[in-house]
């Protein structure tokens, strides 16, 4: 039997077949007559598409030491980090869940007790941890042998388009460029934390936007963590992070050799993600 050639990539691969799942459960919907049964179905889907993830996580945890905390991230920094990814999410953060009509997906789901508790432990703690172990875990760490500029915007790309909502993607390329930076610079623990806070904020605006003191408290909280992000960009604070976006010739090379080494996973995923496009939001 033929050994699998990269494993944190294939292993990622298996977390993109979700959206195919996604897909199916799509056209199911429309079948059942109910969004209960889309939505049970997309949470069993979703958790079972991180099954292999979590093995094998837990199997090279000691010789990956994906905790290991290089560098103590303190309070300060923490907040100038969070105010970036509020800048960036903002609109995601405030926006209210409706249905987009240009696209088939169903985001206004029946507001039963139950969807919204299991949603927001689901997408505030659970998909968190989930996704920073796979995308900042255990592929950027396999990455890092193409240096760490590359590792970074690799990860973050693919983290970016592992989103279905395509209004979301460039954000969460973004996002995942700056949770990349903070488990490279400091530690994955760290960047578990920023994600599970911003999703925790993203929820409050969506189940809790009728509450008027809840959404002027979170209006100024906004504005407040905007105005550190301006400060932290006087500070130069944010110098590194834009670093990465400046590529030397070598690490152009590795780009291109990272392509060439996992071609055919790439384009595996490019289908999922173009039939996603295709199917979900008739871009093409």
């Amino acid at each position: 039997m033929k050994k699998i050639k990269n494993i944190p990539l294939f292993l990622c691969l298996i977390s993109f077949f979700y959206i195919v799942f996604k897909i199916i459960n799509e056209k199911c919907i429309v079948y059942f007559e109910s969004s209960k049964v889309y939505y049970i179905v997309d949470t069993i889907t979703y958790l079972l598409s991180f099954f292999p993830v979590i093995f094998y996580f837990k199997k090279t945890m000691k010789e990956n030491q994906y905790f290991f905390e290089r560098k103590n991230l303190r309070f300060n920094n923490f907040i100038f980090y969070l105010g970036i990814m509020i800048f960036i999410n903002f609109i995601m953060v405030n926006a209210r869940i409706v249905y987009n009509n240009e696209s088939k997906i169903i985001y206004n789901y029946e507001s039963t007790t139950y969807y919204i508790i299991t949603n927001i432990i689901l997408s505030s703690l659970i998909a968190p941890i989930l996704e920073e172990i796979i995308f900042r875990g255990i592929l950027m760490n396999n990455l890092m042998k193409y240096g760490y500029k590359v590792a970074i915007i690799t990860n973050s790309v693919l983290f970016g388009f592992y989103h279905i909502n395509v209004n979301a993607i460039g954000r969460t390329i973004l996002a995942g460029i700056i949770l990349s930076y903070i488990t490279y610079r400091y530690s994955l623990k760290y960047s578990i934390k920023l994600h599970i806070i911003l999703n925790i904020i993203a929820n409050l605006g969506k189940y809790l936007y009728y509450n008027d003191y809840i959404m002027i408290a979170m209006g100024i909280f906004t504005v407040v963590l905007i105005i550190i992000f301006i400060i932290g960009l006087i500070r130069k604070k944010y110098k590194e992070i834009f670093s990465i976006f400046k590529l030397n010739n070598e690490d152009r090379k590795n780009i291109i050799k990272f392509v060439k080494d996992n071609a055919l996973y790439l384009l595996v995923i490019l289908v999922i993600v173009i039939s996603n496009l295709l199917f979900n939001y008739k871009l093409f």
